[in-house]
C-alpha cells in the first residue's frame, strides 16, 4: 500500500503567521492531533501538535489549590509560528505505507504531513493505518480477484482469513512472484502466502 492511498486528503494546515487561537480551535474541532503549518507555496515549515498547546500555561484552579496562586501566569504566544516544530519529518505520497506505520511505532508521532515534492498534499495518521488494517475480509478478497481478472488470471483462487491472503493457482517464480506483488497492494493486507501446487 502506498501512502497517498491511505493519507487523509486535503490536509487541513494552517499559514505561517496564523494566530496560535486558530491552531486550538482547529485541533479541538476536527479532533485530529497536529496541523501543518505552511507557507505561501504550500511547503510545509512546522507543525503545531496538541503537545505544543498543552505547553503553554492552563491557568490553575483555584479550587484545586490549598493556598491561593500568586504566582504571575505567562502569557500565551500568540502565533503559531512561536511554538511550532520548524521544519517536521515529511513523507512522500509515493512512500510505502509499511515502512510509514513502523517510523510511527518507533517515534510514537501521531501522524505526518504527506507532501508531493514539497507541497502538501496530505496528513497520514495512526487512525488512517489501522483503518486499512480493519479493511473487511470480502473486500480484500474481492479487490484482489478483480486485479487477476484484469491481466487474464480468473483461475488464481483468492482466500483472506483476517487479512492474510492465500493465493492457489500462479506457479512458482515469475508468477507467484507477480500475484504476491499485485495482491500486497491492496489496502489491509497483512500477509500474502502463495500455496504451491501438490504434485
Amino acid at each position: 500500500m502506498l501512502v497517498r492511498e491511505l493519507m487523509t486528503s486535503p490536509a487541513t494546515s494552517l499559514r505561517a503567521g496564523s494566530r496560535l487561537e486558530a491552531a486550538v480551535q482547529v485541533l479541538a474541532a476536527q479532533h485530529i492531533s497536529a496541523v501543518p503549518i505552511v507557507d505561501a507555496r504550500d511547503h510545509v515549515v512546522g507543525i503545531v501538535s496538541e503537545a505544543d498547546i498543552l505547553r503553554e500555561r492552563i491557568a490553575p484552579d483555584p479550587r484545586a489549590q490549598l493556598r491561593p496562586v500568586d504566582q504571575p501566569m505567562e502569557p500565551w504566544h500568540r502565533l503559531v509560528d512561536d511554538v511550532m516544530t520548524p521544519d517536521p519529518v515529511t513523507v512522500q505520497d509515493n512512500s510505502d505505507a509499511g515502512r510509514v506505520a513502523d517510523l510511527l511505532a518507533d517515534t510514537g508521532w501521531k501522524s505526518l504531513p504527506v507532501v508531493s515534492g514539497l507541497r502538501l498534499v496530505g496528513v497520514i495518521s495512526r487512525s488512517d493505518l489501522l483503518h486499512a488494517l480493519s479493511t473487511p475480509d470480502i473486500e480484500i478478497e474481492e479487490r484482489i480477484a478483480d486485479e487477476f481478472a484484469l491481466i487474464g488470471r480468473e483461475e488464481w483462487h483468492v482466500e483472506v482469513t483476517e487479512g492474510v491472503v492465500t493465493l492457489r493457482g500462479p506457479m512458482p517464480g515469475q508468477e507467484a512472484r507477480l500475484a504476491t506483488s499485485m495482491a500486497e497492494t491492496a489496502p489491509g493486507v497483512r500477509r500474502v502466502v502463495v500455496e504451491q501446487p501438490r504434485h
